[in-house]
């Protein structure tokens, strides 16, 4: 007997239009159970043998917090020095030293989002693999880069941006924007950001 492959999950945000697409069980949880309570009732999940939408407080398990037991006590957390670090759904917006080792079909809306016409370097990590490009353009919501985007590239995985001249950088969780070809794959989504606070930072960041 083949063995079952496990549903995809994807996520609608009704707000801006945002789109997240397969996802894993987790993942989809790891990203909701981090929403504020009251942006709940804007986002819908799905999974491939649904014949339509549903709300994400309908989905038994979704909003709940993934926890496990840690058998070993960390150590204490580094002391901030030039890094600093904002949370954000399912992701860490962080600025880091460069050189630092980074960690392991439906149109992108990007509305009230302003886009920024520069050109700064993007470092893509999806596993061992590692892709650098430049952004065309880039706002809040989601980065055009360059060069096409490589056909190992799928999921989520975390994007560095930098720019010239600057030992800081930034990291965040992204993933494709559907509908593209193989071939011409120049999009990316930011994963949602937790508060309006947290986009006024990063919009501040890119703008600087």
């Amino acid at each position: 007997m083949a063995e079952r492959k496990p549903n995809l999950w994807c996520l609608f945000c009704k707000t801006d239009g945002r789109l997240i697409m397969g996802l894993l069980f987790d993942e989809a949880r790891a990203l909701v159970s981090n929403l504020e309570s009251t942006q709940l009732e804007y986002w819908y999940a799905w999974k491939d043998e649904w014949p339509d939408w549903r709300s994400v407080n309908q989905v038994e398990g979704l909003t709940e917090m993934i926890f496990r037991v840690v058998p070993v006590k960390p150590p204490p957390p580094p002391k901030g020095t030039e890094e600093s670090s904002l949370q954000i759904e399912g992701q860490s917006f962080r600025q880091v030293e460069a050189g630092e080792q980074p960690l392991a079909s439906a149109d992108f809306v990007l509305r009230d989002k302003k886009r920024f016409k520069k050109r700064l370097q993007v470092t893509i990590v999806s596993g061992h693999n590692i892709f650098r490009t430049y952004t065309r353009d880039i706002s809040v919501g989601g980065i055009n880069v360059e060069e096409s985007l490589p056909e190992w590239l799928n999921g989520h995985f975390k994007v560095r941006i930098a720019k010239p001249g600057s030992k800081q950088q930034i990291e965040l969780t992204c993933c494709l924007i559907e509908g593209q070809s193989i071939d011409e794959r120049f999009r990316l989504a930011i994963l949602p950001l937790q508060s309006g606070d947290d986009e006024k930072n990063l919009e501040t960041w890119i703008a600087a």
